[in-house]
């Protein structure tokens, strides 16, 4: 089964963060987007509402520290933005296609994963991994 990796990324306030230490005991939803990518720049205004699933909600982009940080002060975000170049998403999260989503228990375990196209596809994903979490907490 595959895991979280234990690697160390930059946030867009271009702080580093080890994956591990930062997402540990946290069911995450990552979101993969490239700023190149008509799609993905289409799903930035409903990332927000995503956050309602009650997963931690992580944006990965292959944009700089830079445009991370204006697309976060654009729509007044608390979700962490990651910059990740796509070689890498490839290389620790075996991305290759945006926009992607992943979603890992609290274990660091992946439970689901694959290509959206629309706010809504999240949803389906998210209600693919049941009701419950890793835990046996009902989610709301």
């Amino acid at each position: 089964m595959d895991k979280l990796p234990d690697i160390e990324l930059l946030n867009q306030d271009g702080h580093s963060i080890k994956t591990i230490e930062a997402w540990s005991g946290k069911e995450l939803l990552i979101v993969f987007l490239s700023l190149y990518c008509k799609r993905c720049i289409e799903l930035l205004p409903d990332l927000e509402k995503v956050k309602q699933h009650g997963l931690l909600l992580i944006v990965v982009t292959n944009g700089e520290v830079e445009e991370n940080r204006d697309i976060s002060d654009h729509f007044g975000w608390d979700i962490p933005l990651i910059s990740l170049n796509n070689n890498d998403m490839g290389e620790y999260f075996n991305v290759f296609e945006t926009p992607t989503i992943q979603i890992y228990s609290k274990e660091g375990s992946l439970l689901s994963k694959g290509i959206i196209n629309y706010a809504d596809d999240i949803t389906f994903y998210v209600d693919s991994i049941g009701s419950k979490t890793t835990l046996g907490e009902v989610r709301e």
